[in-house]
């Protein structure tokens, strides 16, 4: 019986008592914070590119001349790029109605702006979508 007293004592004196214990006792045991600090770390390791890499290149590869930067070439390449990534990130992301909203923004834009060059130059009109493989 001796024995049986000690153990609830033992146990008793494990519990904490006060709120301040029992806050301490949590933050050390929490698994909560173990995640986070691994996903913490993750982030800090993990570094995304830089989209300037990328839409520099769309740039280089679609400007008629170095400066070239807004021309409608170039503008709807670099739509092109946005709505293809758009669309990768919304089959992860079925339900993230923004980006979907941008997704038809972006899609209206380089309409108006191929049915203007379409207008215009109708050979460049059909360049670019070659290259662009647009419209197989």
């Amino acid at each position: 019986m001796t024995d049986e007293n000690q153990k609830t004592d033992e146990q008793e004196s494990a519990v904490p008592s006060t709120t301040k214990e029992i806050k301490t006792s949590l933050k050390k045991d929490s698994p909560k914070e173990k995640k986070t600090s691994r996903k913490k770390e993750k982030v800090e390791e993990v570094k995304a590119p830089s989209g300037r890499i990328e839409k520099k290149e769309v740039i280089s590869a679609h400007s008629r001349h170095q400066k070239d930067t807004g021309s409608i070439s170039v503008q709807v390449a670099l739509l092109t790029e946005k709505i293809n990534h758009l669309t990768d990130h919304l089959r992860t992301h079925p339900k993230d109605d923004h980006g979907r909203r941008g997704l038809m923004s972006s899609v209206g834009k380089r309409r108006k702006l191929l049915k203007y060059l379409k207008d215009r130059s109708k050979d460049l009109y059909e360049e670019l979508i070659q290259k662009l493989g647009l419209r197989h």
